[in-house]
């Protein structure tokens, strides 16, 4: 998530702000900008030190009056009073609240409290927004067709080019495979009578 952000903020040359709820006990960001980490915040910094009998640590890190900067905004007593408040019955039970009012505080957009990657794959959307408005970073790859699987493993199974025998293909520079006088490729487009879709 740190490498996504300061990319982000690197390549667009802007402030990127990435923040992570765990299991609503622990709240945390990072502020990045121009690719280099300026601003950062843990509401349970001591949270996996598991058998630990030591009073739990407060919240670390986070400077209001860098984000109030960055965002835009005036009211970092009010940024500073969120990020200090304990968490627990006497602050805040489920830290999805606070960065609930960290969001409504920098005036940044509500739909991205509560929301999760799993959500947009049971296509659950926040309000305003549908599946038409919504993009992957990266497609998924695509499914191979049974054709091109058959494809692949009969090329696979033609065995290693021996460049001390030259393809007998006209203009060919690769090397015959076992049992033929041409290389995997005009071997595999001889047998099959049409392109062979690998270069290797």
């Amino acid at each position: 998530m740190q490498a996504l952000t300061s990319k982000l903020s690197r390549d667009l040359h802007c402030a990127a702000f990435a923040a992570i709820v765990h299991d609503d006990d622990v709240f945390g960001y990072f502020l990045y900008q121009d690719g280099e980490l300026t601003d950062w915040y843990n509401s349970a910094p001591d949270y996996f030190d598991f058998g630990s009998t030591k009073k739990p640590l407060g919240p670390a890190g986070g400077n209001a009056e860098r984000l109030c900067a960055v965002f835009g905004v005036a009211n970092p007593k009010e940024v500073g009073a969120i990020l200090k408040k304990p968490a627990g019955k006497h602050g805040y039970v489920f830290q999805t609240e606070r960065h609930k009012d960290l969001v409504h505080a920098l005036g940044l957009p509500e739909h991205s409290v509560g929301v999760a990657l799993h959500s947009f794959d049971r296509s659950q959307y926040p309000h305003g927004l549908s599946t038409g408005q919504m993009m992957r970073a990266v497609d998924p790859p695509p499914v191979e067709t049974p054709q091109q699987r058959w494809d692949r493993e009969f090329y696979g199974k033609l065995g290693p080019e021996d460049s001390t025998r030259p393809c007998k293909h006209e203009k060919c520079t690769r090397g015959a495979i076992p049992n033929s006088v041409m290389c995997k490729r005009h071997h595999f487009e001889t047998i099959q009578r049409r392109d062979c879709p690998f270069i290797d």
